[in-house]
């Protein structure tokens, strides 16, 4: 019998060739004459997705071993809460303050959600400067560099 693991990877490779065959059907659009057409950016990330899920089959075939199986405990279901929440928060407050806002408090608290040491003031600094630097560099990558548009939301 498949493991889970195998069953995942699996799916995700047939999600990845699936997602190539529909980027395929995306109508060709050439920016100022360059060979990059609007299909460029989903048939990359479907080949990404479907090499990682190639390479996490053949990890899971070539292990000796089984692993043990390790129980979630209640803090970990609470992170992962934590964090549907969030991200569901991100989603809905992007179109009323845009991209740069909504990210700074997303990086901000996933980035405390996965610490696995105590929190105190130190650590809370560096993280909304990590949180700041990451959304703005963001930001300015894909907007100025790449120029493509983000939300800019109602209030800012």
């Amino acid at each position: 019998m498949l493991k889970r693991m195998r069953i995942s990877s699996i799916l995700f490779m047939l999600f990845g060739v699936l997602s190539y065959i529909e980027a395929g059907k995306i109508r060709i659009l050439r920016f100022g004459g360059e060979k990059i057409g609007a299909d460029f950016f989903p048939k990359n990330l479907s080949i990404l997705l479907i090499i990682l899920s190639l390479c996490w089959l053949i990890n899971d075939l070539l292990k000796k071993s089984e692993s043990e199986k390790k129980k979630v405990t209640m803090e970990e279901i609470g992170r992962i809460a934590f964090f549907a929440v969030v991200f569901i928060l991100y989603v809905f407050l992007l179109k009323y303050f845009g991209f740069i806002v909504t990210t700074i408090f997303l990086v901000f608290f996933n980035h405390i959600l996965l610490r696995t040491e105590k929190v105190n003031i130190k650590i809370l600094v560096l993280t909304s400067i990590y949180s700041i630097i990451v959304a703005i560099g963001m930001w300015y990558l894909f907007e100025k560099v790449f120029q493509m548009t983000f939300p800019s939301g109602i209030f800012w």
